[in-house]
């Protein structure tokens, strides 16, 4: 059911074999129904929105005028300069991100690395700033109510992320899974906090499921059908998945 649907959220494409519910994205969590209903409200809004009307044609602003146009102005562009995301801190932050995974295969073997990312998920206030930016960007316009709720909402995500590490960071299935959300949630260098703690908490769960499974079944057929999941998804929500069809079967 939904094969091949696509979500207008992240773009991903419903394979036959993605876990249900079917009515979610597998990727990025998003329902389907919620995500389109909301955009085929701003397409609405936008159709309905009056044209704005031309202004009259006025005579020239006296020179006292002009500087109180230019002067407020000034203001504006400092107030909004002073919301946005400096774009020089991101790029140095992203590409220190960028630094501890070079190549495709996670380090698996350096602490440094996996203390790194935990460092980067947990105070990614930066990236944070710039995802909401281009998320309430608007035809140049930033609408700031939605901007600050963004920032509390990626901001309560840190705070989740460092307490998840905390609890589950001497785990075995632990440095897989950070590796995993951070590569799955890094857009051009740009971490999406937020993203990261769904993502992990899916982990985890998937862990439970795992351990739990162990001890219903024959704990080596479980480990094999888990090892199997893993080099196929890179993802132990993913693995428990492929554990679970196949014990269906």
């Amino acid at each position: 059911m939904n094969e091949g649907k696509q979500c207008l959220k992240c773009g991903y494409s419903r394979a036959e074999d993605d876990p249900p519910p079917s009515s979610q994205c597998p990727k990025c969590g998003a329902i389907y129904a919620k995500v389109e209903a909301h955009q085929a409200h701003q397409a609405q809004a936008a159709d309905e929105r009056p044209a704005r009307p031309k202004p009259e044609p006025t005579n020239k602003p006296s020179k006292l005028k002009r500087a109180g146009i230019y002067g407020g102005a000034i203001i504006a562009l400092a107030v909004v300069t002073e919301l946005l995301p400096d774009r020089r801190q991101v790029a140095t932050e992203s590409q220190s991100a960028a630094a501890s995974t070079t190549t495709t295969e996670e380090p698996l073997d350096t602490e440094e690395a996996l203390r790194n990312i935990e460092y980067i998920v947990t105070h990614a206030t930066i990236h944070a700033k710039q995802i909401c930016t281009d998320d309430w960007t608007k035809r140049g316009v930033l609408d700031t109510r939605m901007y600050n709720h963004c920032l509390e909402q990626q901001i309560e995500a840190m705070r989740d992320l460092e307490y998840l590490i905390a609890e589950n960071n001497t785990s075995r299935y632990y440095t897989l899974s950070l590796f995993h959300c951070r590569r799955e949630w890094t857009d051009h260098g740009i971490v999406n906090p937020r993203m990261v703690r769904h993502c992990l908490e899916q982990e985890v769960e998937a862990w439970k499921d795992i351990d739990y499974y162990k001890t219903i079944y024959d704990r080596e057929l479980i480990e094999e059908l888990a090892h199997q999941g893993m080099m196929r998804y890179r993802s132990w929500r993913m693995a428990a998945y492929h554990m679970k069809a196949a014990l269906d079967r």
